[in-house]
């Protein structure tokens, strides 16, 4: 389960993105709780920074993150 601060990063995320659409919007964020568990809570909010402001060079920009993109977006911000 996602911790409030988690949950308040994921909402400004898919915020961010509007055309945020899926066909298992539960599945999306699981995927999505899945990383943010495996991650250090100092490392979230720097990475999902990167994904709003588009400055991940593997997103796209135009929609919403995968899982495996926050992941990696989050290892960048750590490194």
């Amino acid at each position: 389960m996602m911790n409030q601060h988690q949950t308040a990063l994921v909402s400004l995320l898919l915020g961010s993105f509007p055309t945020f659409q899926s066909g298992d919007a539960a599945a999306a964020l699981a995927a999505y709780e899945i990383v943010l568990n495996e991650a250090d809570e100092r490392d979230l909010q720097p990475g999902i920074v990167l994904l709003i402001n588009g400055q991940h060079p593997s997103h796209d920009g135009r929609f919403a993150p995968t899982s495996s993109q926050l992941a990696g977006a989050i290892r960048v911000a750590r490194d």
